[in-house]
């Protein structure tokens, strides 16, 4: 398993030329509109649910970029790679509800720190990929 994490890193880490949409200043760029938006105190729920979505949306566009450039045995490595990441993310976006529920949040307070978690965690993983190319 770790072998082929390692192999689908490197094939990945060979794509460093790649011309990407999507960069550190891009997503801070988002991470400033969010935050303004959750500063503007109007809204601030969609504000998290639009981030969310939108860093979802940029993982999905960063993983279609990278697989584009693979041979059909690196696309099934990244494949299963991503799919492990997958299911680390299900498991840690079930924790975040009882973490939340913990702080002793509720209502729009507590689905707004939910959705917060769940985009840096996909955030992270965007920081991940678009490291290796």
């Amino acid at each position: 398993m770790k072998k082929s994490i390692l192999l689908v890193l490197f094939v990945i880490a060979s794509f460093k030329g790649l011309s990407q949409k999507y960069d550190m200043p891009k997503i801070e760029e988002m991470e400033h509109a969010y935050q303004n938006c959750l500063d503007s105190g109007v809204h601030m729920l969609q504000c998290s649910d639009e981030f969310y979505k939108k860093m979802d949306n940029v993982l999905n566009e960063v993983y279609k970029e990278l697989r584009s450039k693979l041979d059909s045995s690196q696309k099934v490595e990244f494949r299963n790679e991503q799919l492990l990441w997958l299911k680390k993310r299900d498991r840690y976006f079930t924790e975040i509800h009882s973490e939340v529920k913990a702080d002793g949040l509720q209502g729009a307070d507590y689905q707004m720190s939910v959705l917060d978690k769940k985009a840096e965690f996909v955030k992270d993983r965007i920081i991940e990929l678009m490291s290796t190319k």
